[in-house]
């Protein structure tokens, strides 16, 4: 007898390994960047920058983002100086804060009637030195002469001394002296500080030492 043939039988897709598909093309993550922009980046991908609440000024960040300075006391007398027992600590010359600086020409340096001028100056802050004057005294723009102090509002002329911020001494031509961001400089009473210019008061004709 002849021998069984030993021939596999054909393969066939049965029992054929199944074939492995080829893996497509990936999608784009939104972290690329995009080819549709000029700049190539995605505006998806962009965070909104913050906007700091302080405002920008030729004053400097200081007198806008800081509370009141000296807002928790109320001193009739002192200011700044040298001295660690004076009541608002030891501040050395150049870093003033406006109203210290006048507080300092006014109170604290010697020359004939300045005994006078503390019964006028009574406040030490911005706000307080601003509002010891009414609005019949409070001399407008067009009236100052040298040697008087200027305040400086958000509103301008229609301020409240609550709103008066900066304050300096007036020196002639258009010219005043201040403490500000910088230290302590001469600048024009122009373009912001002619906008925001409040009024001035005049404290050597009120302890009678001027005739202005």
């Amino acid at each position: 007898m002849a021998s069984a043939s030993t021939t596999p039988p054909p393969r066939t897709r049965s029992n054929c390994s199944r074939t492995r598909r080829r893996p497509g093309p990936r999608p784009r993550s939104r972290a690329r960047r995009c080819s549709s922009s000029a700049t190539g980046r995605c505006p998806q991908s962009r965070r909104p920058r913050r906007r700091s609440r302080c405002r920008r000024s030729p004053v400097g960040r200081s007198a806008f983002c800081r509370p009141p300075y000296g807002s928790s006391a109320t001193p009739t007398s002192g200011g700044e100086s040298e001295s660690e027992e004076s009541p608002f600590g030891h501040q050395a010359h150049g870093g003033f804060d406006c109203s210290g600086f006048v507080w300092r020409v006014y109170k604290l340096e010697t020359y004939p009637g300045e005994g006078n001028l503390g019964d006028v100056l009574r406040g030490r802050t911005t706000y307080a030195m601003s509002g010891e004057v009414s609005g019949t005294k409070r001399l407008p723009f067009a009236k100052l002469q040298p040697a008087d102090v200027v305040f400086f509002g958000a509103h301008g002329p229609a301020s409240k001394p609550a709103e008066v911020d900066h304050m300096g001494i007036y020196l002639g031509n258009g010219w005043f002296i201040h403490s500000s961001g910088y230290g302590v400089a001469v600048a024009q009473l122009s373009g912001w500080y002619r906008t925001h210019f409040a009024w001035a008061r005049r404290p050597l004709a009120e302890a009678a030492l001027s005739t202005g």
